[in-house]
């Protein structure tokens, strides 16, 4: 009986490390990138974008790309 109990847990803690890869918050390497007008963000001072991307739920860092448009990293 007990080892059926500690079947039954190992199989669980695989169902939940199985969920968590499958969901690719644990293996996600790239970021998606959010672009805004030019004169959202105030590039080309990437400290004014970056501000502006943390006021957003944009916590992966910000970049300016041509033309001065302010893009925050998801």
């Amino acid at each position: 009986m007990a080892s059926k109990v500690m079947n039954q847990s190992i199989f669980l803690a695989i169902i939940c490390i199985a969920f968590v890869f499958a969901s690719g918050e644990a293996t996600n390497e790239s970021s998606t990138l959010f672009c805004f007008t030019p004169d959202k963000g105030h590039c080309p001072d990437i400290n004014a974008c970056n501000q502006y991307c943390l006021t957003f739920p944009f916590r992966g860092g910000a970049v300016c790309r041509e033309n001065n448009v302010c893009c925050c990293k998801s």
